[in-house]
Parts: structure tokens; C-alpha cells; sequence
């Protein structure tokens, strides 16, 4: 059974679906990467799953619990416990992405949920996040990972699903997306 588990979810926006029945699981002990073009959904999954936008169809379950309902403070006493609050906004960008990292890190979560952290670190931060990443991994969590870095992600991740227009258009490992001509064409256009 996948640790994180997202099923059938819908999202709508003033009628629009921003997402249309997005299926994604994510299992312990794997680095799992959510990919697409700009506007294809990936911010609004993950606010999904962290509870912070409710689908209007569709299941989230952490560890075989439905938490579909339960907003971020419930989902995050599930996970991570109480976290002191400490501003790291003092920091430069990528070492106060890895200071917010640490933090949830302190309470041994089993869920680790990252939006673009590699945004603002430089090459070899990036390449020493990437190994924080695969330890943890390598320790039992679950790691899911919305980035546009691509050589994050693919260096990283087992698996990656790839979204565009509210779909998943493709999931596999980074050698099988790298080669997805439909992938190709979300990102480069018609190939």
C-alpha cells in the first residue's frame, strides 16, 4: 500500500478544472517527483494534499487513512507533530529552504512534502540537497517533490509523475520521462 495515496481528484476554479481526476501514489523509502509546465496543476495538487484546498471530487489518504477532509493543522499533527516556529528569513534563499527542511525534519517526519525548494540555491547546494533527499529516502520516508529543477528531479526522484492542463499525462522513472514524447511535447511543444 502506497504511504500517500491521491485518488480521482478534481479541483475547480470559477468552472475551469484546474485538476481532472489526478491519480498519484507515493510510497516509503522513494523520492517521488511531480513535474510540469507552468499552469499545469502541480502548486494545486500539493495544496491538495497538504490540505489546504479541498477537491471537489477525489480521496487523499496518508498511510491508508482517509484525511481528505482534514485541513493542514490535522494532516500535519498526522505527520510531522509540533514544530517550533522559528523565522529563518534572515538566510539566504537556499539555506533557509534547508533551515524550513531541518525543521520538519526534527520530529522524524514520516511525510516529507517539498514545493520548489531547490528555488534560489545555487549549484551545490542543490547537489547536497539532493543527497539529504535520497538519505531520507533511504531511511524510510516519503519523499514528494514539486521542483522545475530538472536535474534535481531527475537525479533524485525514482519516480515522476508528470502533469499538464490538470492531468497526469505520464508517470515512470526519470530515464522513461526523459524519453515520453508526450512529455516532450508538454514542455517543448509539438515535437
Amino acid at each position: 500500500m502506497p504511504s500517500l495515496e491521491v485518488s480521482e481528484v478534481t479541483v475547480t476554479f470559477g468552472g475551469r478544472r484546474a485538476l481532472d481526476g489526478v491519480a498519484i501514489a507515493a510510497e516509503r523509502g522513494r523520492v517521488t517527483g511531480l513535474i510540469g509546465p507552468n499552469g499545469a496543476g502541480k502548486s494545486t495538487l500539493f495544496d491538495v494534499i497538504c490540505g489546504l484546498r479541498k477537491p471537489v471530487a477525489g480521496r487523499v489518504a496518508l498511510e491508508g487513512k482517509d484525511v481528505t477532509r482534514e485541513g493542514p493543522a490535522r494532516r500535519t499533527r498526522l505527520d510531522l507533530g509540533e514544530v517550533a516556529d522559528r523565522p529563518a528569513d534572515a538566510l539566504p534563499t537556499g539555506t533557509g529552504r534547508l533551515v524550513e527542511v531541518g525543521r520538519a525534519l526534527a520530529v522524524r517526519p514520516r511525510f516529507l512534502l517539498l514545493d520548489e525548494p531547490a528555488a534560489g540555491q545555487d549549484a551545490e547546494e542543490t547537489r547536497r540537497f539532493a543527497g539529504l533527499l535520497r538519505a531520507l529516502a533511504d531511511e524510510g520516508t516519503t519523499v514528494v517533490l514539486v521542483e522545475h529543477d530538472m536535474s534535481l528531479v531527475m537525479g533524485v526522484c525514482d519516480q515522476v509523475y508528470v502533469l499538464d492542463l490538470g492531468k497526469i499525462i505520464s508517470v515512470g522513472s526519470p530515464d522513461v520521462i526523459r524519453r515520453d514524447e508526450t512529455v516532450l511535447a508538454a514542455y517543448l511543444g509539438n515535437t
